[in-house]
Order: structure tokens, then C-alpha cells, then sequence
């Protein structure tokens, strides 16, 4: 039974023997609490916590902690918002992640606009497929291919083109998928 006078909520996380364990908001609400700690670990952690909860009235303050000062704070307040149903979640912190000194960062914030199905965000990612590293190009073709953009001969050259397997793979899928006959001299290479 829920403990007297706090509001009961629907919202359900594993618990810690797999079985569901209901979520009151006063306990929601002392982890986001935690998210303004002078330790950027209870930080990190409280994040995480909250996207295992899944509780909407925890959206806004996991976008907020995606500006924190730590990376793995930041980090850990984008995974969290993953976690959440797609319609609730904002895009703005994840466009803004874009920018983010953090390849990882980066990189996880290109796929989740691709999975929020952000096709707003589709020249900001194209603009991704020129970071300087592997993952964070990857994420952002993948992201593209989700979306269904275009991508321009001269895109999918460089992607032929490009150091990472995973780029060239995807450029192949790519072509292939769209019978693209400006990509046979690269497929048959």
C-alpha cells in the first residue's frame, strides 16, 4: 500500500526482483531534487534513476539537466529522456546537444531526433554527417535513412567514400534500398 497522503501515480519501473513497483510523486520529486546536487555523480545518478521511472512530471527537469556543467550528467539526462514515451519528449535539448563539445554526446543526440522522427532537425543532421568522428557520422546517416531525407549524389559519394565501415555499409543499403542507378560506379567498385 502506498505510504499515507502522497498521491499515487500509474507509473511503474522494474523493481529491484523484476517485479513493478508504483512510483509516488513525492519520490519522483526528491530525485529531481537531486539533479541540482553539488556532485555531479548524485547528479548522474539521479538522472539515470529518473529515466528508469519514466514519470512525466520528470521531462522538464531532465531537459534542464541536459545543460549541466558535467558531460556525464548531460549524458545521462539525454538517456533518460530516450526512456520516456516519444510524444512527451521535446526536441529542443536534443538539437541543442548537436553542438555539444562531447562526440557521444553528439552522437546520441542525432539518433534520438531521428527516433522522435524530427524531420525539423533533418538539415542540422545532414550537417552531422561532416563531424570528425565515426559515430556521431554514423548516427546521423542512420538518422537520415529513419527519417526517409534525401541524400544528395554528392552526400552519398562521401559516405562511399568515407573511413568508417559502418558509413560505406550504410551508403550501400541506401542506394541499394532506392535502386539509386548514381550509385552503381560505388557499388561496383
Amino acid at each position: 500500500a502506498p505510504m499515507a497522503g502522497l498521491a499515487h501515480m500509474p507509473y511503474d519501473f522494474p523493481g529491484a526482483e523484476g517485479r513493478k513497483v508504483a512510483t509516488d510523486t513525492a519520490i519522483v520529486r526528491a530525485v529531481m531534487a537531486r539533479l541540482r546536487d553539488d556532485d555531479a555523480d548524485v547528479r548522474q545518478a539521479a538522472a539515470h534513476a529518473l529515466g528508469r521511472m519514466r514519470h512525466p512530471m520528470a521531462i522538464d527537469a531532465l531537459v534542464a539537466a541536459v545543460s549541466d556543467s558535467s558531460s556525464d550528467v548531460s549524458r545521462a539526462a539525454l538517456h533518460a529522456l530516450g526512456n520516456f514515451e516519444r510524444s512527451r519528449v521535446p526536441v529542443a535539448p536534443f538539437r541543442r546537444a548537436l553542438t555539444h563539445a562531447d562526440p557521444e554526446i553528439r552522437s546520441h543526440a542525432v539518433h534520438m531526433l531521428g527516433e522522435l522522427r524530427d524531420r525539423g532537425s533533418i538539415p542540422a543532421i545532414s550537417r552531422m554527417l561532416a563531424d570528425v568522428h565515426d559515430d556521431v557520422r554514423s548516427a546521423a546517416m542512420q538518422s537520415l535513412m529513419e527519417l526517409e531525407a534525401p541524400i544528395g549524389d554528392d552526400v552519398l559519394q562521401r559516405a562511399f567514400e568515407d573511413r568508417s565501415e559502418e558509413m560505406r555499409q550504410m551508403a550501400a543499403s541506401y542506394a541499394g534500398d532506392r535502386q539509386l542507378v548514381s550509385a552503381v560506379p560505388h557499388l561496383v567498385r
